[in-house]
């Protein structure tokens, strides 16, 4: 519906706002302390105590928390670079966090899609690959996004422990899902959910786009 893309869009709006913000301005700032420490103390008889080498890794373990919030709000590389450098780095932001090694198949991502329809694919594709690592059990999945000239299709699968989707429906726990199918549901598409217990999950996402693919 218009409303309910109008919240997905007001939404990523604020997404990409404190994103901003962590990193230009709170990570800035924190460099700054950690540099002026540094400076200040140099060549001081208490530079290498203890007490401030144990201030100076706590700010850095600070400005890496930081980053992390920033990019999981929203990755720069989203907005600079489109859709495939950004699942690129989700991937691999998986794979050293998580240890999931995803197969990333794609065809007719040329150029930049519409920013909604990158935006979607992308937080579809997190919100799926995030169940499978804190769900299903295994290390393993497959990411596929291809484009038509009509339409972009999503697939995400996993070989895991599945899960009873009316279960789950009815439960109330399944918000990643819902938010999956809102998402969809507020550009004009649909998800389809294939799962069954101890045999793994396929979650499929289909956009409508109303504009041919570019060549080559």
């Amino acid at each position: 519906s218009r409303l309910s893309s109008q919240l997905v869009d007001a939404q990523e709006s604020e997404r990409r706002r404190l994103a901003r913000i962590l990193h230009e301005e709170l990570g800035q700032d924190l460099m700054a302390i950690k540099l002026t420490i540094q400076n200040r103390c140099h060549g001081s008889p208490g530079c290498g105590e203890e007490p401030l080498d144990d201030v100076l890794v706590g700010i850095n373990e600070v400005l890496a928390r930081v980053r992390q919030i920033s990019l999981d709000l929203r990755p720069p590389v989203l907005d600079d670079l489109g859709l495939v450098p950004a699942l690129v780095w989700l991937i691999g932001h998986n794979r050293s966090r998580a240890g999931l090694e995803v197969s990333f198949r794609h065809s007719g991502l040329n150029g930049r899609l519409p920013q909604e329809i990158e935006t979607a694919v992308y937080r579809i594709a997190q919100e799926a690959l995030s169940n499978i690592v804190h769900h299903a059990g295994v290390k393993q999945a497959i990411l596929d996004v291809q484009r038509t000239a009509r339409a972009i299709a999503l697939r995400v699968e996993d070989r895991g422990r599945g899960f009873d989707a009316n279960a789950v429906s009815e439960s109330g726990t399944g918000s990643g899902l819902m938010g999956m199918r809102e998402r969809a549901r507020s550009l004009g598409g649909r998800v389809s959910i294939e799962t069954i217990p101890g045999t793994g999950t396929s979650i499929t996402v289909e956009l409508p786009l109303g504009q041919p693919a570019p060549q080559g």
